[in-house]
């Protein structure tokens, strides 16, 4: 019978080979809440190379100053504790895997942030760094949290995506319609490096097409323009 939905050449698993591998993300929160520990990377690689864009310094490097650094790392710990005056505080340890660090937020800085502060989030601080006598290492008085979308759209000129003439034909232009729509707010603005055979221009998408540069939406957008195609340009 033919009740067996195949595909349209036959093979009712063709549907199946289409389907993404796991995100290297995914698949690294799936060896930590099996394993309580990463096997195959740590979540931090993928974004190295581009948070050393806007976060200068690995923590490995921090010298103590009065002015306030920039810090990126994974959330590793964290726990929260009343202090006597009935606010709340919170540390946190960040690891960049060059070194970890101990980040201590109080109650407004907390309060703003909570729901950045879960374990294995990369997040962005800026705060004061000292000298910790009492563990010999160094610490940090944390006042900005962001996360990794957010200091994307922060410190990045905006998100560049190459899209050359021959792939217009599948309707790509309806399908990166109802890929940026549900990022849309006062973010960061998209241009399209558009090229054909003979010409190429660069085309700025209006104002009100500006994105928050989400992993989840590089992701979608990677997966319908091709990995190479999406840029996020600094200066």
């Amino acid at each position: 019978g033919d009740m067996l939905m195949a595909g349209e050449d036959g093979d009712p698993y063709s549907d199946v080979a289409n389907v993404r591998e796991w995100p290297k993300k995914e698949r690294l929160k799936g060896e930590k809440d099996t394993l309580g520990l990463y096997l195959t990377g740590h979540p931090f690689d993928e974004y190295e190379k581009e948070v050393r864009r806007f976060v200068r310094s690995s923590i490995a490097d921090l010298k103590p100053a009065r002015q306030p650094q920039r810090v990126a790392g994974l959330v590793v710990a964290q726990r929260s504790m009343k202090t006597r005056t009935g606010s709340t505080m919170a540390f946190i340890t960040l690891d960049d895997r060059s070194a970890r660090i101990e980040a201590t937020l109080f109650s407004e800085a907390f309060f703003e942030n909570r729901e950045l502060l879960q374990s294995d989030q990369v997040i962005v601080v800026e705060g004061q760094v000292s000298h910790d006598d009492y563990s010999g290492q160094m610490k940090m008085r944390v006042s900005s949290v962001m996360d990794v979308g957010t200091a994307r759209q922060q410190f990045s000129r905006g998100l560049k995506l190459a899209i050359h003439a021959d792939q217009l034909q599948n309707g790509l232009l309806d399908k990166l319609d109802s890929t940026l729509r549900p990022f849309r707010c006062e973010g960061s603005p998209v241009w399209i490096e558009y090229s054909s055979d003979n010409a190429s221009t660069r085309i700025e998408l209006g104002e009100s097409w500006r994105v928050q540069p989400d992993d989840d939406l590089l992701l979608e957008l990677k997966y319908l323009v091709g990995d190479q195609s999406v840029e996020l340009v600094y200066d």
